[in-house]
């Protein structure tokens, strides 16, 4: 064997080697990539996850609030609360406060038809004495007007029986 072949030989397989290594340091180096990838997609993944459920806790938050069921509710920072939360939460209590103010309302309207009721009911139990009151009004004033009917009469005849009087005295 010629010793330029063996040196060719040694070369081609010094070649190989860088190769090989060099490939092999390409799989590692993919390999270390893919392994980095994977556990960002699985620390990403994990954070989806856990905003995925504090989504749907903040979801059955709004749905608590919106039934009214709510005893202590959570503040801005808390895990369940969101700013719809706290919307529904704040439309709540408008609504339970209209709630009142109409329970109010129906209760001052009952004790106004209760009132006027018993206001109604007093007169209705007065109208008779009314009526007969009114019969004696209608009857004095037609007293009245007889009284001053007769009274003119009286001084019509008397003031006939002056002006009588005072011809006669006149004519003598």
């Amino acid at each position: 064997m010629p010793k330029g072949t063996l040196k060719d030989q040694l070369s081609k397989a010094n070649h190989k080697v860088e190769i090989l290594t060099r490939d092999l340091d390409h799989e590692r180096n993919q390999k270390y990539q893919s392994t980095k990838e994977a556990g960002q997609f699985r620390t990403e993944l994990e954070q989806v996850k856990d905003r995925l459920g504090q989504s749907e806790v903040q979801l059955a938050g709004c749905g608590t609030a919106a039934l009214g069921l709510i005893r202590e509710p959570a503040k801005q920072g808390d895990y369940g609360w969101s700013r719809s939360y706290q919307d529904v939460l704040d439309l709540r209590r408008k609504y339970e406060a209209c709630e009142d103010q109409a329970d109010f309302a129906a209760g001052e309207a009952s004790r106004i038809k209760q009132h006027c009721k018993r206001c109604f009911d007093e007169v209705e139990s007065n109208w008779g004495i009314i009526r007969n009151q009114e019969s004696c009004i209608s009857d004095l004033r037609n007293g009245l007007k007889s009284y001053r009917k007769a009274n003119t009469l009286i001084w019509w005849g008397l003031g006939f029986l002056s002006a009588g009087g005072l011809l006669l005295i006149r004519r003598r």
